[in-house]
């Protein structure tokens, strides 16, 4: 099951994003100028037999070939019917590769509303309803393995604060939407509450807008997705709940065969594929409406950026220039030439990285700063000092956040081009320096550091101990409340190559999670510190080392191993 929330968002970011998304993507617009349903008639028996099915699930199919399905007509990006009365949107595309992986054929049936689409299959005139796995048609469906989760956040008047949990709020005009199967499941939870109910999402958000209602309980996609295709600029997303929603397929009771199938099918769709559908409907369609008066707001912020760009690019030409010169001088213009050539693609790529990924996450600093500024120029003239040294120590910390943002981005930015030359590196005399550096914090938690004996690599010193500090504080970080910390520092030589480990025993790591933690920003808990830059950083010195990284953990509770490699020293 694929979960869509980015771990270096927290949830305050979250609460904060939605306006100034708009402005950054304007902003990037500046600088950078930015499969098919299978025959009916198409032949099962290859992919049944890869799905390992039983012999009555593969008859069963062959006496089915097509199930007709339906779905909700208007809950954009996950599904809707449009205008063509064509099934579009992320569960359309996870029906396409189910399609292909299985050869089951969909018999799309359109419908207006979405109680129109439960009607269908509680009367049996459907064989599958696209649903969530908490639905109150559990009396008449069967329900697949869930394939994607997204919790339930809550939207308000962009005038609000954050908002921890629904009890912060229970003494508002609360709105759910008509027949979602998540609303039974917060009633039920939430029985003193009065909600009030809406017929769909964009009534909901209508509906905070104009003050009708003063929040709505919606899924985050559905939410953020329907804000900015609406253009709702006084409506943003101020908080999270307990709850969530797992999307999954319903089916006729009667089709026992056809829900074993379906579950084999959705544990075959893998997270890269899930990811291909996610980014077509999160990052393409997920486009919001720019506030062109907002942008005029953060242009001294553009400006710095530019100015950045225009600094790496005079810095790249002067060492393109150098390196010409040493060319031509030792008479090996060649072999130079490609070199920098390489150095050059490098470069423009980190450039496009580094663009993104200031626009991606420096907005919710910017939205706090812009927020506390309106709030700051209230308080001064209603005279409420005690407010007003509240709102300037919101900005300040706000412009502190950016600046280490862009230190550390500076910092990953330069690795590739700035790095000694290769020298010999006892491996186990920088794991003890790096944790010298970091003695108080383990000294502070009892943390046990054992360094084994490891080999002498080649590689620049400086940046290898980069890397041993990072993991080493990453380790303590996620340590949890383990009683007897214990960090394991050794490498291993396997096939020529130096594999180097540094182990820990605390809280672990979902195996859904083991690739993406090295990402830019990524951050997979909101109340663990720091910036979600670290591990992309070692990542990259240990890539420019020729060497790669990974990360491997039994699960929660039973610690993570970080393993990279390295080349033996000649």
């Amino acid at each position: 099951m694929f979960t869509w929330l980015k771990g270096s968002q927290s949830w305050t970011n979250v609460a904060q994003g939605n306006s100034a998304l708009s402005i950054i993507s304007s902003f990037k617009s500046l600088l950078f100028c930015i499969l098919l349903s299978m025959q009916a008639a198409v032949v099962i028996a290859a992919p049944a037999a890869e799905l390992a099915l039983t012999d009555s699930e593969r008859q069963w199919l062959n006496e089915n070939p097509t199930v007709s399905f339906t779905g909700d007509p208007n809950w954009l990006p996950y599904e809707a019917f449009d205008a063509n009365g064509e099934y579009i949107g992320i569960v359309a595309e996870h029906l396409k590769l189910i399609s292909k992986i299985s050869g089951i054929s969909f018999d799309i049936s359109p419908s207006a509303t979405w109680t129109e689409s439960t009607e269908k299959a509680k009367s049996g005139m459907v064989d599958i309803l696209s649903e969530t796995d908490d639905s109150d048609l559990k009396s008449h469906l069967v329900f697949s393995n869930s394939y994607l989760s997204n919790p339930i956040v809550i939207a308000m008047h962009n005038r609000e604060n954050y908002v921890e949990s629904i009890s912060v709020v229970k003494d508002r005009k609360l709105a759910l939407i008509r027949d979602y199967g998540y609303a039974s499941k917060i009633r039920r939870q939430y029985p003193d509450i009065d909600f009030i109910t809406v017929d769909d999402i964009q009534d909901g958000l209508l509906a905070v807008s104009t003050g009708e209602v003063d929040a709505l309980l919606c899924t985050l996609a559905l939410c953020s997705y329907t804000i900015a295709e609406l253009g709702l600029n006084n409506v943003r997303i101020v908080g999270k709940t307990e709850f969530d929603t797992k999307l999954a397929l319903g089916v006729q009771k009667q089709l026992p065969e056809l829900v074993s199938i379906l579950n084999k099918v959705i544990d075959r769709i893998s997270p890269g594929e899930q990811q291909v559908i996610l980014d077509a409907w999160i990052r393409q369609k997920f486009a919001p409406k720019t506030d062109y008066a907002l942008v005029f707001q953060v242009t001294a912020v553009a400006l710095i950026l530019l100015a950045i760009f225009i600094f790496w690019n005079r810095r790249l030409s002067q060492e393109v220039a150098l390196r010409m010169s040493t060319e031509k001088e030792l008479n090996q213009e060649m072999e130079k030439r490609e070199a920098v050539s390489f150095e050059l693609e490098n470069q423009n790529a980190e450039l496009e990285r580094f663009a993104y990924t200031v626009s991606h996450d420096l907005k919710t600093p910017l939205v706090t700063i812009k927020g506390f500024v309106g709030l700051l120029g209230k308080d001064l003239d209603a005279g409420d000092m005690p407010r007003v040294a509240d709102d300037i120590e919101k900005i300040n910390g706000a412009a502190d956040k950016m600046g280490t943002l862009l230190d550390d981005l500076l910092e990953l930015g330069r690795i590739g081009r700035v790095i000694g030359d290769p020298v010999s590196c006892d491996l186990s005399e920088i794991a003890a320096q790096a944790s010298q550096l970091i003695e108080t914090q383990i000294v502070q938690l009892g943390i046990e550091i054992v360094i084994d004996d490891m080999p002498v690599v080649q590689g620049d010193k400086t940046r290898l101990t980069e890397v041993f500090q990072n993991l080493i504080e990453n380790a303590i970080k996620f340590m949890g409340d383990q009683q007897e910390p214990r960090i394991h520092i050794g490498a291993v030589e396997k096939d020529g190559v130096i594999c180097c480990y540094v182990k820990d025993n605390g809280i672990g790591l979902e195996a859904r999670f083991q690739e993406q933690i090295f990402g830019l920003f990524e951050r997979l808990s909101a109340e663990v510190g720091g910036t979600g830059v670290g591990l992309a950083l070692v990542k990259r010195i240990i890539e420019v080392h020729g060497g790669k990284i990974w990360v491997e953990s039994e699960g929660l509770g039973l610690g993570s191993t970080f393993w990279f490699t390295l080349a033996k020293a000649t």
